[in-house]
C-alpha cells in the first residue's frame, strides 16, 4: 500500500472518529445514558449561542428578550433540553446610557426562581438590585459573528426541528475543514503525506479538538481560521483570504484580530505590501462590522457585549498549562513532546516556524491575562483552543520510529493524549470542568 493511500486512510478514519460523538444523544432521563440520535445542545454558552441564532432566522433581529422569555414557557428557543428551564440570561440591555448586565438584575443558573400560576420558572430579581429592564431589548453578551455564520450556513432551517442538530454538527464540518488546513500547513514543513496525516491525526484526536468537533462554541471555527490563515500565509500568500478569515474571526471574538496583526507583521518583514495591503482591507471591514453591530445594539462603537476585564497573566498562564480541569498539558499530554521539538524545529524552518510561534504565544498572552481564562462551564482549555494547532505543528519532527527509549515515550504520551480526549468526547457532556480520567475513574 503507497504512501498517498494510506495518508487518505488515515485522514478518513480522523473524520469518522470525529463525527462519533455527534451520533451520541444525551438521555433526557435522571441516568445520564448514552443514546443513539441526532445531537442536541448541553449547557454553558451553548444555548445562548444557540437562542440568537434562533432569534435571527426566525424573528430577523438579535433583541433575545421575547426568546428567553419563550424558552421559560416551554419554547425551544435555546435547544430542546432547555425548554421550560430556568436559564439565566447571557444578555445585557443599556439604561439611560449605562450597560446593565441582566446577571447584575436577576438570580441566576441553579438559585431558586419565582413560578407563576402554570409552575414555569419566571426571571426573579435580586433583592439588592435598584435596576429593572422596563421595555429596552435585551441583547447577547456573546460576539454575533457565530451565530451569523451559523444562520447563513442553516437559513433554510429556520422554524425546523433540524435547526438545533444541524448547528451543532456544523462544528464537525468545521473541524474537517481545519483537518485539510492542518495538512497543507504540514506539508510547508514535511514531505512525507504519511507523517503529517499522522501527525494530523495526533492533533485532532489527542486533544480537546474532538470534544469541540461535537459542542456548539465558536471555539472550533476559530480554529479552523487561524489553521487556514497561516497555512495562506506560509503558502499560496492569498492575502484577501487571509483578512477574511481573521475578519470573521474577529466578529465571533475581537481578541482573534490579534492573530491578524502576527500575520500583518509577516508581510511587513517580508516587504510584501501587496500582500499586506489585500490581508488589511477585508480585516478591516470584519472590524468595521463589529464596530457597526456595537453602535446598532448599545448605541456606540466603543460598546462591546462582553467587556474586558484584565486577570492576572501569570495566574491565567499557569492554569492554562497545569490546571486539572482546563490545562493543555494534562488533557493534552501530547504537548510536552512538541514543547521538547520546539528548539530543532525553530533551527530547522527558521522564519516559518518563529511566525507559528509568535501566533500561539500572543493569542495564549492574551486569553491568559483574561480574568474568564478558564473559558467558563467547559470542557478543557477552550479559550487557546484556536491556537493550539500551531503550538503542536513541531510534532512533525519527532522521531516516531519507536526504536529509542524516547520515541516510546512519545508514543505512550500520544495514546493517553487519545484516551484522554476519547473519553471527553463520547460522550462529550461528562467531563466538564473536570479531568475526563478523573470523571472516569469516579464513575
Amino acid at each position: 500500500m503507497n504512501q498517498k493511500l494510506f495518508s487518505r486512510l488515515l485522514l478518513g478514519a480522523t473524520a469518522v472518529l470525529l463525527l462519533i460523538p455527534q451520533l451520541c444523544s444525551e438521555s433526557n432521563g435522571p441516568d445520564d445514558r448514552i443514546t443513539i440520535g441526532l445531537p442536541k445542545i448541553h449547557s454553558g454558552d451553548e444555548p445562548h449561542y444557540f437562542i440568537t441564532l434562533y432569534s435571527l432566522l426566525n424573528d430577523g433581529d438579535l433583541d433575545l428578550r421575547n426568546n428567553y422569555q419563550s424558552v421559560h414557557q416551554g419554547g425551544i428557543d435555546a435547544g430542546v433540553r432547555m425548554s421550560g428551564q430556568a436559564l439565566d440570561h447571557h444578555t445585557i440591555w443599556v439604561q439611560e446610557g449605562t450597560m446593565i448586565p441582566w446577571a447584575d438584575v436577576y438570580l441566576g443558573w441553579g438559585e431558586q426562581w419565582n413560578v407563576d400560576e402554570q409552575s414555569r420558572p419566571v426571571p426573579t430579581q435580586k433583592s439588592n438590585s435598584h435596576h429593572s429592564r422596563g421595555h429596552s431589548p435585551e441583547y447577547s453578551t456573546h460576539p454575533a459573528g457565530y451565530p451569523f455564520v451559523l444562520a447563513a450556513l442553516t437559513f433554510g432551517l429556520a422554524g425546523s426541528d433540524m435547526l438545533e442538530p444541524a448547528a451543532v454538527s456544523l462544528s464537525w464540518i468545521a473541524s474537517i475543514w481545519a483537518m485539510s488546513s492542518m495538512m497543507a500547513l504540514l506539508k510547508t514543513f514535511q514531505l512525507s503525506n504519511l507523517k503529517c496525516a499522522g501527525v494530523v491525526m495526533l492533533i485532532c484526536l489527542g486533544t480537546p479538538i474532538w470534544h469541540y468537533s461535537r459542542a456548539m462554541f465558536c471555539e472550533i471555527w476559530l480554529l479552523a481560521f487561524a489553521v487556514a490563515a497561516f497555512s495562506a500565509m506560509l503558502n499560496s500568500q492569498n492575502g484577501f483570504w487571509i483578512g477574511a478569515l481573521i475578519g470573521l474571526g474577529t466578529l465571533m471574538k475581537p481578541p482573534f484580530a490579534l492573530l491578524g496583526v502576527v500575520l500583518l507583521f509577516a508581510a511587513i518583514l517580508q516587504r510584501n505590501w501587496k500582500l499586506f495591503l489585500s490581508t488589511s482591507i477585508p480585516m478591516l471591514v470584519g472590524m468595521a462590522l463589529m464596530l457597526g453591530l456595537n453602535y446598532y445594539m448599545f448605541g456606540s462603537i466603543l460598546r462591546s457585549p462582553q467587556s474586558w476585564r484584565w486577570g492576572n497573566f501569570w495566574v491565567g498562564a499557569s492554569e492554562l498549562m497545569f490546571s486539572p480541569s482546563h490545562g493543555l498539558l494534562l488533557f493534552a499530554p501530547i504537548s510536552f513532546l512538541a514543547a521538547s521539538t520546539w528548539p530543532e524545529f525553530l533551527e530547522r524552518t527558521g522564519g516559518h516556524g518563529r511566525l507559528l510561534l509568535i501566533g500561539f504565544l500572543s493569542y495564549f498572552g492574551v486569553m491568559a491575562s483574561w480574568e474568564i481564562w478558564d473559558g467558563g462551564y467547559c470542557y478543557g482549555p477552550r479559550l487557546i483552543l484556536p491556537v493550539v494547532p500551531l503550538f503542536l505543528i513541531p510534532l512533525i519532527d519527532f522521531d516516531w520510529s519507536f526504536r529509542s527509549l524516547s520515541s516510546r515515550f512519545g508514543w505512550g504520551l500520544a495514546m493517553l493524549s487519545i484516551l484522554i480526549n476519547g473519553l471527553g468526547a463520547i460522550p462529550y457532556w461528562r467531563a466538564w470542568n473536570q479531568h475526563p480520567l478523573v470523571q472516569w475513574i469516579g464513575s
